[in-house]
C-alpha cells in the first residue's frame, strides 16, 4: 500500500568512539534499533546506513530515516 501524503527525510549522524562493544549503545545496530524504536509507525522502512568513517578515536555512523504517514502529512513538529 502506498500513501498520498508525502514523505520526509533525516539524516542523523553521531560521533562514537572507535571500539564498541556488542552491547554498546554506540554500535551501530543497536543505534538502528533506537531509531526504529524512536520512529514508530510513522517510520517508513529501515533506518538506512549511509555513511561511516573513522577520524582519530572516534567514528561518524550516519543513518537515513523515512518518515511518511498514511493519514496526514507531516510537519517538523
Amino acid at each position: 500500500m502506498w500513501s498520498v501524503y508525502p514523505f520526509i527525510v533525516r539524516d542523523i549522524a553521531v560521533w562514537v568512539p572507535v571500539e564498541t562493544g556488542e552491547n554498546d549503545v554506540t554500535n551501530k545496530e543497536k543505534l538502528a534499533k533506537i531509531y526504529k524504536e524512536f520512529g514508530g509507525e510513522i517510520l517508513n522502512g529501515e533506518p538506512i546506513l549511509f555513511d561511516e568513517f573513522t577520524k582519530g578515536d572516534k567514528t561518524s555512523i550516519g543513518y537515513r530515516l523515512i518518515f511518511q504517514s498514511y493519514e496526514r502529512t507531516l510537519t517538523d513538529d
